[in-house]
Order: structure tokens, then sequence, then C-alpha cells
């Protein structure tokens, strides 16, 4: 959990969506929403089950909510490695639970694949139920998106998931640059050992 000072500041779902995307979120129009108009190119259909590997627990994740709560938080909440978007889901699907409709959750990826996706999809079966390659690259971004709006469209309030689709190191910089700290950071990107201790030195 980052420390807080007296100069902490917390955007809210618009300021973000505004800052990254250069629109102002209008919630009567989905157009507006970047994640509500993503348009779905290769028309991916959600999926939820072929990667089997997100183990963030609403238990535990109610129980950080747990730590934040006496200091006023959670007020905003970086994920650091998205993927398909599964765990920011059920930090959503929580925080709605919660009654804590406002507080966003923003998404740090490049969304291009790891190392084992890259080095592991055709020779392992496992892994290449979730890896899918158009146009030169995989499409880990679009099933993010299509995951996070089909659970949009269905369960979660909108002022939560914001991807931004940049590297941790350009996305810590980013946020140092415009002043804000979070209460809490799930980091849960490269999995490699040195690029996760760079990550943890920003």
């Amino acid at each position: 959990l980052p420390q807080r000072t007296s100069r902490t500041r917390f955007p809210s779902f618009h300021q973000l969506h505004q800052q990254l995307f250069n629109i102002e979120v209008d919630d009567s129009d989905n157009s507006t929403h970047v994640v509500l108009s993503f348009s779905n190119p290769y028309g991916l259909k959600p999926n939820f089950n072929s990667y089997p590997h997100s183990n963030l627990l609403p238990e535990f994740f109610t129980n950080i909510l747990d730590v934040v709560a006496p200091e006023g938080g959670p007020r905003f909440i970086v994920e650091v490695g998205s993927l398909h978007g599964h765990s920011a889901i059920q930090m959503a699907t929580v925080l709605d639970y919660l009654g804590l409709n406002d507080v966003p959750i923003l998404c740090i990826d490049p969304f291009t694949g790891d190392t084992n996706m890259w080095a592991s999809y055709q020779s392992d079966p496992a892994v290449s139920k979730w890896v899918n390659i158009r146009d030169g690259r995989m499409t880990v971004f679009d099933q993010f998106m299509a995951n996070v709006q089909f659970a949009l469209s269905r369960t979660l309030t909108t002022h939560h998931i914001l991807p931004f689709q940049a590297t941790s190191t350009v996305g810590a910089r980013w946020l140092e640059q415009s002043g804000y700290t979070p209460d809490i950071i799930f980091l849960d990107s490269a999995h490699e050992e040195h690029e996760t201790f760079l990550e943890l030195c920003l």
C-alpha cells in the first residue's frame, strides 16, 4: 500500500477518462465511454474460462479494503498487468457489492502478451487456449475490452475500470507526473525476476 502524504491526489473516474482519452464521459451516451463504445473489430466473445491463473480472490481483496478503510479508502486503485480483465472485474464486483460505485480502477498493461505466451503458445495447448493472434499481434487488449464491456452490460457499474495501454514504467511515470497516488496497487504484470524488481522500485 503506497504511503499517503498531504499532497496525495485521488482522481475520479471522469478525470482519468478525460485525461487519458480526451473525452468527457456523458453517462447518458455510451459512445463517450471508452469501454462501452469499444467496437470489437475482431468480433471476440467474452471469455472468462480459458485463462486459469487469476488468483485474486474476493475475500483477499475485501481484507485489503479493510486495511485502507480507516484512512478513507479506497479512492483510487491501480492494477499493473491486467491481461483479459478477470482480476479488475473481480475487484469492481466487490466494490459494487460494498456500495463503492465510483472508485476508479486503472488497468496499466501494454496488452502485448508476456514471454511465456509468445514462447509457448505453439507448443503448449494450455497456453494456446488464451492466445489469439490477428494482424501480427496478440488480441489481449481486444479480449480485455470484450470481457469488461460484457461485465458492464450485465452487472458492473460503469465508473470503475479504465484501460491504460502502456508499460508499467510509462504508467508509473505518468502517475507521478500527474500527481496521483493510489490507495492500492495490484502488481501482476511480467512475472519476470528483474522486471518485477524494477517495477517495485518505481
